[in-house]
């Protein structure tokens, strides 16, 4: 399955469910305000959070490429595994809904 990492380019994405107002992410956004900072495959069984500790948790992360300013992952980075989308929360991921296109999501906090 195809998986990739999008790391914000915004920084208003770590008041993430924290904030009123700052809504998750649309496949929109992510496409066009999110830079892909790693993809490849994975297997189907793979979760958020396998790939959460690839990046955060090992004793070797993996390597990012030049330029990305915060080097784990935190709230408001995206992983897509094949179609479906999650976002990273201060607390679990939420997944994206891929059927609402625009600016953000409504309904803080709440799955889509």
């Amino acid at each position: 399955m195809k998986c990739r990492v999008f790391y914000w380019k915004d920084p208003k994405y770590l008041l993430l469910g924290l904030t009123p107002g700052v809504g998750k992410p649309t496949p929109d956004i992510i496409e066009t305000d999110y830079k892909v900072i790693w993809q490849g495959e994975v297997t189907d069984a793979t979760t958020p959070e396998d790939i959460f500790l690839k990046f955060n948790a090992l004793p070797v992360p993996f390597r990012l490429p030049p330029g990305i300013r915060h080097t784990s992952m935190s709230i408001g980075d995206v992983i897509q595994l094949g179609e479906q989308y999650y976002v990273c929360m201060p607390i679990g991921w939420e997944r994206i809904s891929t059927s609402q296109r625009g600016r953000q999501q409504a309904g803080k906090g709440k799955p889509a």
